[in-house]
């Protein structure tokens, strides 16, 4: 957990192994996937506790009224009550990998991701019910966010990363309206899993990290000054690491790691170049 002010971030007690946190919507509880099981766990404290089985959790939603739509394996998705009890299915469609819901404002309806279903890859909205046929309202293979009517999601996914869209969303009828708008390029995205780590609050804060292009940490070079406040970025972001800046100030020596073998770059920062030295 770590304040958007502050640098400062502190574990969870006992979530080692975790993955896919949400939030209870009063911002008291955590939940997350961990040792086969939906957890949950107070902010102010304390062990989690065991909220249901979920050998191999992709995700999940809670809403004002006590109950969360989750992805307890990657081909279902259900509906369970926050205090616990016994999972039941809520989706219509049949094939393909469901995983990562999220409650549309209402807490009925909730949209989710289907993938390996070609061609019906893509978002859908459901319902709690389980009742009618599941919409497809997005042919893109990507987790999303949804805050202030807006639909984030993203496009371009090859080779690890894509642009963050944004198009505006009815929350009353759960159709998109008008063109997507592009909100941030090179935004990490994790293949194997479909899976973006973007998130948007209701307050319209934007917050994206950790990226990977296969098992390369995609960093970039970033400009601060004394009281670490940002001014500006220096280059393109890559599975760049070990920066080391001339004695002069004018140029900056680092390693490139792509997927074969790691070579030394020197960038001409007053000019915007670079070039290979070893």
């Amino acid at each position: 957990l770590r304040p958007l002010d502050a640098f400062e971030a502190r574990p969870v007690p006992a979530s080692d192994g975790a993955g896919y946190p949400f939030w209870s919507p009063d911002s008291r509880f955590v939940a997350f996937f961990a040792d086969g099981k939906l957890k949950k766990a107070a902010v102010a404290g304390g062990p989690p506790a065991v909220v249901c089985d979920a050998p191999s959790g992709r995700g999940g939603s809670w809403n004002r009224d006590g109950v969360i739509v989750f992805s307890p394996i990657p081909t279902a998705i259900q509906r369970v009550a926050a205090t616990g009890g016994m999972p039941a299915a809520v989706t219509t469609t049949a094939a393909g990998t469901k995983r990562f819901p999220v409650f549309l404002p209402d807490g009925r309806r909730f949209l989710y991701l289907v993938t390996q279903s070609s061609p019906n890859d893509g978002i859908y909205l459901g319902s709690l019910d389980g009742k009618g046929e599941d919409v497809r309202l997005l042919p893109d293979a990507s987790s999303f966010s949804i805050a202030a009517g807006r639909l984030g999601f993203q496009s371009g996914l090859m080779p690890a990363r894509g642009t963050l869209l944004a198009q505006d969303m009815d929350m009353g009828t759960g159709r998109l309206a008008g063109e997507a708008v592009s909100i941030a390029d090179g935004v990490p995205f994790i293949t194997a899993a479909n899976y973006a780590p973007v998130t948007i609050s209701e307050s319209g804060a934007l917050v994206y990290g950790g990226a990977s292009l296969g098992s390369l940490a995609v960093t970039q070079l970033t400009w601060f000054d004394r009281e670490g406040k940002l001014i500006g970025t220096v280059g393109a972001p890559g599975p760049i690491r070990d920066p080391s800046l001339s004695p002069d100030g004018k140029a900056v020596a680092f390693t490139r790691t792509p997927q074969s073998s790691p070579s030394v770059w020197v960038r001409a920062l007053d000019r915007d170049v670079e070039q290979q030295v070893d």
